[in-house]
């Protein structure tokens, strides 16, 4: 496909004074906005796209509407707002989230998803599910869908682990695919306690080889490194919260949300974990209680990165709705209908048309009526953004 770019990438950028809003965004079917940003030649990789000015979580940088189909030798012409998105470097720790907005138009929305200072370059992930695997994995799905090996400073800092740290990496994420995940369904499937506890009990075994390992370790760097066998410490929360354990799902959600919030912020992984997590501990500590405001502190924070400063209302509800699709059952297994109908749903409540009705959130998931299962978080973010 030839594209017939209809700007220069060096061309300034006249910025909006204020970014709308999503739901503005959703009424207008999807709206051209370029935020404080700007194209430049970025050192070691050709074109990126810079912060012109400080950024805080959740600003709005990007939205685009896109190409369309193309099946023959036609010309395309980009909009300025399409070059700057083609133009995104690629992080496996990054500053920035993209998703599509559930409008007609399928806009493509970018947003802050930490502080981005000015000068700083802005990167999003290429990656889904595999952004939580460790270095090798991480670079063979990079290579075989885009066709280059990741600098970042995530896969650098991984480049001088030790040979043992970084097996042991590798080895806790391919026990975790081939022993625990599969068991821990079928437990979960079963109602079998035992076998439950069981897999709790050797993945914890298997993740406090990897703190002791990481005790040897800048502090600065850990959380990163313990995302890249994030797999291990998910499959013992699931394992609490079949077991109906607050306590212990409280404690191991925690540790997922900072794995998840260290290299993939604002992501529907993001912000389910942070929704669980406050789920589980106003449960167990009380409502209003100090641990739960700072639960829901934490799920504030990922829900801005995703979607922007929303009312109190709205975050309630789109709290709601990401607990509700960590169900068995949900997002991650069944393909596509539930993430459509997902979609539809975080699309009304930021348009503003009404909360999530109880029952009704995992509509197409299942059987109408059905009873909840026990909460398993791999199920739902095996395909997230």
């Amino acid at each position: 496909m030839n594209l017939n770019v209809r700007v220069s990438w060096q061309q300034t950028i006249t910025t909006a004074s204020e970014a709308p809003a999503d739901g503005f965004l959703l009424s207008e079917g999807g709206t051209h906005f370029i935020g404080p940003i700007k194209v430049s030649i970025i050192e070691g990789k050709g074109r990126g796209v810079l912060a012109t000015e400080a950024i805080s979580p959740g600003q709005l940088l990007l939205c685009v509407e896109p190409l369309g189909v193309v099946t023959g030798p036609e010309q395309t012409s980009l909009s300025v707002e399409q070059l700057q998105f083609s133009l995104l470097n690629h992080s496996c720790a990054p500053n920035a989230i993209n998703w599509v907005l559930p409008c007609a138009a399928r806009a493509m929305v970018v947003r802050a998803a930490r502080h981005i200072a000015p000068g700083e370059e802005l990167t999003i992930s290429y990656l889904g599910g595999p952004q939580l695997l460790p270095l090798d994995a991480r670079r063979e799905a990079l290579g075989s869908a885009f066709g280059f090996e990741c600098g970042c400073p995530r896969c650098r800092a991984e480049e001088e682990l030790s040979p043992g740290l970084a097996t042991l990496l590798q080895d806790t994420a391919s026990r975790v695919a081939q022993s625990f995940s599969p068991r821990l369904k079928r437990g979960m499937a079963s109602g079998d306690r035992q076998q439950l506890m069981e897999v709790r009990r050797q993945a914890a075994a298997m993740m406090t080889m990897v703190y002791q390992q990481l005790r040897r370790v800048q502090p600065s760097l850990r959380e990163q490194l313990l995302s890249s066998c994030y797999s291990c410490v998910e499959a013992i929360a699931d394992a609490d919260t079949a077991l109906g354990d607050d306590e212990a799902a409280a404690g191991s959600l925690g540790k997922c949300l900072k794995a998840a919030a260290a290299v993939t912020p604002g992501s529907d992984l993001h912000v389910i974990v942070a929704s669980k997590l406050e789920e589980v501990v106003g449960r167990l500590h009380g409502e209003g209680s100090l641990q739960q405001q700072q639960a829901w502190q934490a799920c504030v924070e990922a829900h801005v990165a995703r979607y922007g400063q929303l009312d109190q209302a709205r975050l309630r509800r789109l709290a709601e709705l990401n607990r509700t699709l960590t169900n068995v059952g949900g997002a991650g297994n069944g393909g596509g209908n539930a993430g459509r109908g997902r979609g539809g749903q975080v699309g009304a409540v930021l348009a503003g048309a009404g909360g999530v009705q109880p029952g009704r959130a995992g509509a197409g998931r299942g059987q109408a009526g059905q009873q909840q299962q026990p909460v398993a978080l791999g199920k739902a973010v095996r395909r997230w953004r």
